[in-house]
């Protein structure tokens, strides 16, 4: 009986770790896109996450930040969990709170990858996320 226990305790902590495995690769399946005439450098996790927070609203050469988002798909959630820890309804929360006290606007919302990178190409300022493999001619690609 005890030797069942072992293995069985062994199967589990197995499982946990591949479980664990997958969720750390799909979190890094984002990655970070912006208008051509944002500064470079100005580009980095904590930054990010200030943005998308909403803390953040003006790039460091003064340049009002145009935010892009793609609600409701896969790549939102590993964006906000890996960019911003945050959860959809924590990220729709903050937004709308700042949004309804007039802080700020709703980011600007994309249905896909494409018309998201169309809009952060034309857009001064935009920064939006896309995942990995995606065709990002146009726009600065940040990791």
């Amino acid at each position: 009986m005890k030797r069942k226990k072992g293995v069985s305790s062994l199967v589990m902590i197995t499982m946990v770790i591949l479980m664990a495995m997958i969720v750390h690769a799909s979190a890094g399946d984002v990655i970070i896109v912006t208008n051509k005439g944002v500064p470079q450098g100005a580009v980095n996790e904590e930054n990010v996450k200030k943005i998308y927070s909403g803390y953040m609203f003006k790039w460091p050469d003064n340049q009002t930040i145009a935010m892009a988002v793609m609600e409701k798909t896969e790549a939102h959630k590993d964006f906000l969990k890996s960019y911003v820890g945050k959860n959809e309804s924590q990220f729709s929360s903050t937004w709308k709170k700042m949004m309804f006290s007039g802080q700020a606007s709703y980011p600007k919302q994309f249905d896909s990858a494409q018309s998201l990178l169309e809009y952060v190409k034309k857009t001064p300022g935009a920064i939006g996320y896309v995942e990995k493999g995606t065709s990002t001619d146009g726009v600065n690609v940040s990791k």
